[in-house]
């Protein structure tokens, strides 16, 4: 008998099951589709579907079809839309502060601004590419065996609650982006000046919308920070 530990589209996980109750589960609906199991001897983390027989995901809903197939958001898709609107949150941001305080430089907020429309110009770039690709579906893989993967639940809150020391940031394994944020809120804390203060406004923003993101798209956040291999600068 196998000892199963299943993970919820929402970050919940639970386990181990036997094989028996998890099909129990699955009866009671309290299995949804985009759940992942694993077990001791696997790799990785694999959909239900994947890996039993008697799970059967339920038909996709009329006008939900892409291409003859299950609708499926294209990561570069959700990617160029987040980019977009932190670009744009920020380009207002900067005729608001400059209407109250038109002495202020706000060229560097201004150049991160762009940077983030661009990047969301090229995210939609990659998707348009890939739109017309065949590509073969692949089982759901997570780089965090054993239960040690990230929760789009905990970073969301995490990046809500306690943006300020860049709890999001270390949680996710971004630890450079986790220092900058330390140092701008203890800079502006010392110092305090306009050019700080609109970073640390700046800051909030960001992980603001971050956080919503993560809690509104785990599919999104699981394929970022889960499939993936975290690194110091990771967005």
């Amino acid at each position: 008998m196998n000892d199963y530990h299943i993970t919820r589209p929402d970050g919940t996980q639970e386990g181990p099951f036997s094989e028996e109750e998890l099909e129990e589960l699955y009866r009671d609906r309290k299995l949804p589709q985009g759940s992942l199991v694993w077990t001791p001897g696997w790799a990785t983390w694999k959909a239900c579907e994947d890996a039993f027989s008697w799970y059967a995901p339920p038909p996709p809903l009329p006008g939900a079809l892409n291409n003859g197939r299950g609708r499926k958001i294209s990561p570069f898709l959700q990617d160029a839309w987040l980019y977009m609107a932190i670009g744009f949150g920020i380009i207002i941001l900067i005729f608001t502060i400059a209407a109250f305080w038109p002495k202020i430089k706000l060229g560097p907020l201004a150049i991160m601004g762009f940077v983030f429309i661009f990047k969301g110009f090229g995210s939609f770039r990659k998707h348009s590419m890939a739109k017309g690709e065949k590509t073969k579906a692949t089982p759901v893989r997570s780089v965090h065996t054993h239960g040690r993967h990230k929760s789009s639940i905990i970073a969301g809150l995490l990046a809500i609650f306690l943006w300020p020391v860049g709890a999001h940031k270390f949680y996710n394994g971004s630890w450079g982006w986790g220092i900058i944020y330390i140092v701008i809120i203890v800079a502006a804390w010392v110092n305090p000046n306009p050019n700080l203060g609109i970073l640390w406004i700046s800051e909030f923003i960001l992980a603001l919308i971050q956080g919503i993101w993560w809690l509104a798209n785990p599919v999104y956040y699981h394929r970022k920070y889960n499939e993936t291999s975290p690194s110091p600068m990771k967005w």
